[in-house]
């Protein structure tokens, strides 16, 4: 979160007015887009029986959604931004419709309330990651700062299976 919604979805306001020089209506269909594939996620999602090597999944999504945001940034049309932020939405939705079970699935009965509290305060992060990608933006523009948190993303990724390589066989 501290990337994907500082650099993308709280940036569409820039990216409308100073990218695709759209106005309020523009702007509108940008962030509407973001709703459409977060829907078509769960819809996705609610209709699978089970989900297998869900790990797996995991690991794809977010890395599929980091290279969905690196594909935004490089697009100065219209219709393959609506595209990548049709897909961004699409596998982060999965990503953290997915990590969010599995940590509550994987927490003890008498700790669960105390691990939701945790992974919801995840979300205070939120403005440091605006701090840094929105002074990108301003030193750099957006597009540069979604391109990094693009890259910031699959590396953290990157890391963190390296470190814990269990995760690719969760089920």
């Amino acid at each position: 979160t501290m990337t994907y919604l500082p650099s993308v979805s709280r940036m569409l306001p820039v990216y409308a007015s100073e990218v695709f020089l759209l106005g309020p209506t523009g702007l509108g269909l940008l962030m509407g887009v973001g709703s459409v594939g977060s829907t078509l996620a769960m819809i996705g999602l609610i209709s699978i029986r089970g989900i297998g090597q869900r790990g797996r999944l995991m690991v794809i999504t977010i890395l599929l959604a980091s290279a969905s945001m690196v594909g935004f940034s490089l697009t100065k049309d219209l219709a393959p931004a609506i595209g990548m932020l049709l897909l961004i939405n699409i596998f982060a939705t999965i990503y953290w419709t997915l990590s969010e079970a599995a940590v509550m699935e994987l927490a003890p009965d008498h700790l669960r309330g105390r691990v939701a509290a945790l992974t919801g305060g995840t979300m205070g992060l939120n403005p440091l990651g605006s701090v840094v990608f929105g002074g990108i933006a301003d030193v750099r523009g957006p597009q540069t700062a979604t391109f990094t948190a693009g890259l910031c993303l699959a590396t953290c990724v990157g890391l963190i299976y390296a470190r814990f390589r269990q995760l690719w066989s969760f089920q």
